[in-house]
């Protein structure tokens, strides 16, 4: 009984503590439910780096890779994988040592259409497909789940020491403490980034023990030899697991130094400064900056973030701060537009309100008073805080300029506590001091409902299958082609939305496609939308299959569904008849497959799909040097014409500019004639095709859209002076039925413009 007693006598201050910090508990169990989310519907190897970091972990084990992943034994090393420190490859090596992942079956390759560190690109998002999966219960998966769980924890932890951070920071302002951890905690970005294979979550799990314990130090009237040694081995360790420990150990050199120089004023007698944890924590930081610079530095390395290095330094750092709020995959899955922009608003008024919490307590209380409890910004916890606010910032910086070796992804990482502090303070100030609690309510709403949604509505739907039919669910509007690639593949149709196909729009397409037999190969499709004057204005490649089920793995009688978006080149001329355009591909880098038609006719390697409106971005008015009103038959009406020169040259050719407005939904596609009469209706001079060189055709024209058309009429040399007029109208090529020109009298089939006079 008294050993019962004296337990609970003990465990009474850890109880009260739970207790009056239950939201502490509550908040990390979600964590860890969220996050597990993260870890399991996320793809294997689909996380930024993993399967770099994988290998490098496997490599500790003495053991061969998977056959499956055996294509990264003659990958070059990966300087975010290969350079960084050992720690977390070492705990990560004894973790998965009891499983046999070398006889796992699961069967990876690379995807040469992959887009990482491309959230606008429309290549594939997947890094890897999978032509096996692993099993559930594989060896392979189950070292998979246990590595991206050991980042899971590492993050707990550093919620919790963030916290307690966050305690000392508000002097001990729960609902503000709780607020900051909610903001940090359910943020997309951070799940997202700390629950994958890789050092970052343990890094910054070190590094924010290290902050905490100089913390500790910085309030400490006389810093106990315990805690010197515990903040020294924390930044030693920092160091061992990722380069940002670097600057956890400058951060502790400065707490411990500051900290001497506080108890030597107070005691007014010479202090011995703390050199054995100094020197153990350097001695820990240094050696792994010793192995990297022996046997690792002069080695070949490839670059994984190519189409980050080809951004320019403000794209980097937007891209950097898009992957802090939210960005998945290999940085090319991108949230909706609204949940940045949400982000946006509340930065905004996170930043507006602490400006004017400051003018408040400046202006309106005076210099020395404060609003809500202003603190103390002399104490020395703060000057722990702008020093790790100035590592962290150089963290940032360095990522941004030296892409290539180090992920720019994480680079907010290391200031990620504070700026969820930052946050909360900002929203504050627009509330009054008893609806303050209102704060963290609304965070942990708002923010758990988007970090719980984001696997299902952002990661999984980037990941699906494309779509497997019978040929009898084929839908009613298909456009069928029925053109064979050889004798086991065949496309059977398309359907093309083309109604946000403008100048920086975008084109959706979907191809059905038919497995006839068995493909051992996998297949690549080549998507070309070509513009006025054949000019290239959207392209698209990859595996048929969206880069998810390859050819290999279809069923023959299946019918798999490719949709594809291809964003349009915002300097594409419009309006404008686009060809789409398709080339099939038995290998990457190989000849383009022949297409042949039902009928046994060669299309050739490059077959037209089908054309597309291109629109213009905005709907043009004219003005016409010369306007005039000529309906012709309610479909098309000529409003007006201009002539340059004026009167025609002989022997050169005469500009004739024509206004068209479409009067309704047009079916068909007219030619346009312009004929040069004299006065006795006798033809001299003519010029026939279809408006704007055949790169527009009427059928595509909207209804009351205008349109310039120009041709040039050849004038002859011999041409007599004299009065001419031009006759101007439009024609079915096919039957040659002119349209009618509506109101005159007598009827016409033509408009007459002039008289022209030939000087």
């Amino acid at each position: 009984m008294d050993a019962v007693i004296k337990t609970a006598q003990v465990l009474a201050p850890a109880l009260s503590w739970l207790r009056k910090h239950i939201g502490l508990c509550i908040a990390l169990i979600a964590f860890v439910g969220v996050a597990s989310l993260y870890a399991l519907r996320t793809p294997f190897f689909e996380m930024p780096d993993e399967l770099w970091h994988y290998r490098r972990v496997h490599a500790l084990l003495g053991k061969a890779l998977p056959q499956g992943l055996a294509f990264l034994n003659d990958a070059p090393l990966a300087p975010q994988a290969d350079l960084q420190p050992p720690l977390y490859y070492a705990l990560g090596a004894l973790l998965i040592a009891p499983l046999d992942v070398s006889s796992d079956a699961a069967i990876y390759q690379p995807n040469p259409y992959a887009v990482p560190g491309e959230p606008e690109g429309i290549g594939n998002r997947n890094i890897v497909i999978a032509k096996e999966a692993p099993r559930a219960d594989g060896p392979l998966s189950r070292a998979v789940l246990r590595l991206r769980y050991l980042s899971i924890v590492a993050s707990a932890g550093t919620l919790v020491l963030a916290y307690l951070g966050f305690l000392r920071l508000t002097r001990g302002r729960v609902p503000t403490s709780l607020a900051a951890l909610v903001a940090l905690a359910f943020l997309p970005g951070y799940l997202f980034l700390t629950a994958g294979i890789g050092p970052r979550a343990w890094g910054l799990f070190l590094c924010t023990l290290a902050v905490y314990l100089s913390l500790r130090m910085a309030d400490a009237q006389t810093v106990s030899p315990a805690l010197r040694w515990s903040a020294a081995l924390a930044a030693g360790l920092a160091a061992l697991a990722s380069w940002w420990g670097w600057c956890a150990v400058v951060l502790v050199g400065y707490a411990q130094a500051k900290a001497a120089q506080r108890e030597r004023l107070a005691t007014r007698a010479a202090v011995r400064h703390p050199w054995p944890p100094m020197a153990a924590m350097l001695a820990l930081a240094i050696g792994p900056l010793l192995w990297v610079l022996a046997g690792q530095w002069g080695l070949e390395r490839q670059v994984l973030w190519q189409s980050v290095v080809d951004r320019s330094l403000v794209a980097r750092a937007q891209l950097a701060l898009q992957a802090y709020w939210g960005l998945f995959g290999w940085l090319n899955i991108p949230a909706d537009a609204v949940y940045y922009t949400t982000i946006t608003i509340l930065l905004a008024l996170c930043i507006t309100g602490l400006a004017l919490q400051m003018i408040q307590a400046r202006w309106l209380h005076g210099p020395g008073s404060s609003w809500r409890g202003k603190l103390d910004l002399s104490h020395p916890r703060y000057g722990v805080v702008l020093v790790w606010s100035g590592l962290s910032l150089i963290i940032f910086f360095a990522s941004i300029l030296f892409p290539t070796m180090t992920f720019v992804g994480g680079a907010l990482l290391p200031l990620a506590p504070g700026l969820a502090l930052l946050l909360v303070l900002g929203l504050e100030a627009w509330f009054r001091r008893r609806y303050a609690p209102a704060v963290p309510a609304m965070l942990i709403l708002a923010f758990a409902a988007v970090s719980a949604i984001t696997p299902f509505a952002y990661i999984a739907p980037a990941y699906a299958a494309p779509s497997r039919l019978d040929l009898s669910e084929l839908p009613a509007d298909l456009r069928a082609l029925d053109v064979s690639f050889g004798s086991d593949l065949f496309l059977l149709g398309y359907r093309v939305d083309d109604s946000a196909m403008e100048p920086g729009g975008v084109l959706r397409i979907e191809l059905y496609w038919l497995a006839r037999l068995r493909m051992t190969g996998d297949y690549t499709a080549h998507v070309t939308v070509l513009g006025r004057d054949k000019a290239l204005v959207a392209s698209h490649m990859a595996y048929l299959g969206e880069g998810i089920r390859p050819t290999s793995l279809w069923v023959p009688g299946d019918v798999v569904v490719d949709r594809l978006e291809l964003p349009v080149t915002p300097d594409a001329v419009a309006p404008t008849a686009a060809d789409i355009r398709l080339s099939v591909y038995a290998e990457p880098g190989g000849e383009p497959m022949p297409g042949v038609d039902p009928h046994g006719n060669p299309l050739g390697g490059n077959i037209r799909v089908a054309r597309a409106r291109l629109a213009a971005p905005v709907r043009v008015g004219y003005l016409p040097e010369r306007p005039m009103e000529a309906n012709l038959d309610n479909e098309i009406s000529l409003v007006g014409y201009g002539l340059s020169p004026w009167r025609p040259v002989p022997g050169q050719d005469w500009e004739v500019v024509l206004y068209w407005r479409s009067e309704g939904p047009l079916i068909r596609d007219y030619t346009v004639f312009i004929h040069l009469v004299d006065t006795a209706g006798e033809l001299v001079a003519q010029v026939d095709g279809p408006p704007l060189q055949g790169s527009y055709p009427t059928s595509f024209w909207d209804m009351g859209e205008q349109v310039r058309d120009v041709h040039m009429l050849p004038i002859p040399r011999n041409l007599r002076e004299g009065e001419y007029r031009l006759r101007v109208g439009l024609y079915r090529l096919e039957t040659g039925e002119r349209l009618v020109v509506l109101d005159s009298d007598p009827p016409q089939d033509y408009v007459s413009i002039g008289p022209i006079n030939v000087p």
